[in-house]
């Protein structure tokens, strides 16, 4: 969303929901950009780039992430800000690729709510008991969702927009929309 060339060894803030709707119910893009900007003017970090994307952690297919990733091996970031772990990853496996690239470009993870430091072997340890839990809270909540609509399914309850011919009655059903109805069976004939 943001991109400027910046110097050699900047600072870059990483920002992300995972949608729009937790863009408006949840942290927001601009809540997390003012505390991470905060962050930086408290620790004195200077030239600032920011890297905004909204979509999942469950893996780090996310364009401006794939973009910093690249500004951090060319050299061009020194540190990467973060308001929590997983805003940047909810894998452990994808956590100790990405500190694996950081370490060997010589770049910091720092987290504006979390006390991470991974020049030490105890930041280290920290970071990936953060992750474990962010992984496990990400599963835990797919389990729950999953759980919750086979139940609602096997009620007959629809999980969706309804489709083309029909609509959702207030028990939450599909009921027939007739005008609708006459044309698909015309186009079923």
């Amino acid at each position: 969303l943001y991109y400027k060339e910046v110097g050699n060894m900047g600072t870059a803030l990483y920002i992300r929901v995972s949608t729009e709707m937790q863009e408006e119910h949840g942290v927001s893009l601009e809540t997390q950009e003012d505390t991470l900007t905060a962050y930086c003017s408290f620790k004195k970090f200077t030239d600032i780039e920011k890297y905004i994307d909204v979509g999942s952690a469950r893996n780090t297919k996310r364009k401006n992430f794939q973009r910093m990733m690249t500004d951090i091996k060319r050299g061009k970031i020194k540190r990467v800000i973060i308001l929590k772990l997983d805003r940047l990853t909810r894998s452990i496996v994808d956590l100790n690729k990405l500190m694996q690239i950081f370490n060997e470009h010589k770049c910091e993870l720092h987290s504006a709510t979390e006390n991470i430091d991974t020049t030490t072997a105890t930041g280290r340890m920290v970071i990936n008991l953060i992750a474990t839990f962010a992984q496990w809270e990400s599963e835990t909540i797919s389990e729950r969702v999953t759980v919750n609509m086979m139940t609602n399914a096997r009620k007959g309850i629809w999980q969706g927009v309804a489709p083309y011919g029909f609509f959702l009655g207030e028990d939450k059903r599909l009921k027939v929309k007739h005008d609708e109805a006459k044309i698909l069976r015309e186009a079923f004939d």
